[in-house]
């Protein structure tokens, strides 16, 4: 096991480095939000502040721009240094994902696992990006990883999942009610008490991040103040005006403090949901983004992708009745919803979970397997991949079809 995780790192590493040599793009990496994550940082280091360049105390969770800080009071500021540590984040994340599958899985399927997480270009191009989505995964497939042994978890094993999930949290808001999933789930197959421990570190966390903010801005935010504009800006009514042809969604004032900014989408969150919104333009805005949160083409066809994609439903159906691996089931719904609410319209919100599509990918592969002679597995599987290849091949003219059919749909 410890060569098969050796050389899983080392292609990970390679593939990674790779893919920042060929497309970093270094300072021109730092507009929108990557450009407000360092304006954070900037403000830790010159001012020992937490605020960005429109005065913005709490519009980030403070993870991302804390990490960034500490690299440029000790390393500097070169976008190089942050993508070489998500390299490393990225290929560790490649061999927690082996050594997940192999407490459930027996070789060759751990040596799958982390070949398809080190290929897997929702897990290559983080690494690249200076956003949140690649160390989020990283501590998501951490947390996972303390808690495989859900039946025989230990309180300290429980403490340790509590801190990596705390740490995802400070990265994305919303890995916050995920850490009390995960904790429910590790309660219910183990110990109540290792739940509570497992909460504990979140939960300080979260308390801290609310006292600071509480301080600051005279209200406790415990996760950020975007959080009614992402449901609202970036959710359905955005998709019901941008793909649906429906009413334009209301802006807030120009300039205005975060707190007004705040207070303004969440009284029209609950406008739009309690009493303006159409059920069928929900419904159907909802579809809408769940279909473009796994729509494989950003905005190049994502072949790894397209691989993994029906052995991560056969994933789902094998792993059904599965109680050791019902968090990954419990992941993907949670997190699907999560962006079928507040998506943007990209796919890029699955790379945060991409470690848990690989796991089920591999689940499903695994099922495969053993209901197939072994020719024919090969035969089936190679073959998927040499569609998926062609695929890649003709893509702009697949990606036309697609948008055309898109457009058909949604006229």
């Amino acid at each position: 096991m410890k060569r098969t995780l050796l050389a899983v790192f080392a292609v990970a590493l390679g593939v990674r480095l790779a893919y920042v040599a060929l497309e970093g793009r270094g300072e021109r990496e730092r507009v929108l939000d990557a450009e407000d994550y360092h304006q954070y940082a900037v403000g830790l280091v010159e001012k020992g502040e937490y605020v960005n360049a429109s005065g913005d105390r709490a519009w980030r969770m403070p993870g991302y721009p804390l990490a960034l800080a500490a690299q440029y009071a000790t390393v500097g500021r070169s976008p190089l240094a942050t993508q070489f540590g998500q390299c490393l984040l990225g290929a560790l994340t490649c061999v927690l994902l082996v050594a997940l599958a192999a407490r459930w899985s027996s070789p060759p399927w751990p040596l799958a696992a982390g070949l398809l997480a080190a290929f897997s270009m929702d897990l290559v191009r983080p690494c690249a990006r200076l956003l949140t989505e690649g160390p989020a995964a990283f501590f998501l497939t951490l947390t996972l990883w303390f808690l495989v042994d859900d039946r025989a978890l230990k309180t300290r094993g429980a403490a340790l999942a509590g801190l990596a999930a705390a740490a995802a949290y400070l990265l994305r808001p919303e890995l916050g009610p995920w850490a009390v999933l995960a904790a429910l789930h590790a309660g219910w197959r183990s110990k109540t008490r290792r739940a509570a421990a497992m909460l504990a570190a979140p939960l300080i966390v979260a308390l801290a991040w609310g006292a600071r903010n509480t301080l600051v801005l005279g209200r406790s935010v415990t996760t950020t103040t975007a959080g009614s504009f992402n449901l609202y800006g970036w959710g359905v009514p955005r998709t019901v005006e941008e793909r649906l042809s429906g009413p334009r969604w209301e802006r807030a004032p120009e300039f205005a403090p975060e707190t007004v900014r705040q207070d303004f989408y969440s009284t029209r969150v609950r406008r739009y949901f309690l009493m303006d919104g159409q059920a069928g333009n929900i419904v159907k805005a909802l579809s809408v983004n769940l279909a473009v949160l796994y729509y494989p083409f950003d905005p190049a066809l994502d072949p790894t992708f397209l691989f993994l994609a029906p052995f991560v439903l056969l994933g789902l159906w094998a792993t059904r009745e599965d109680g050791r691996r019902r968090l990954l089931t419990l992941t993907l719904a949670y997190l699907t919803a999560v962006y079928m609410l507040a998506g943007v319209m990209i796919p890029r919100h699955r790379q945060t979970y991409a470690g848990v599509l690989v796991l089920l990918a591999v689940a499903g592969l695994e099922r495969l397997d053993s209901r197939l002679h072994r020719r024919a597995f090969a035969v089936a599987a190679g073959g998927w991949a040499a569609l998926c290849a062609a695929a890649w091949a003709f893509a702009p003219w697949l990606r036309s079809v697609v948008l055309a059919l898109r457009d058909r749909a949604l006229s």
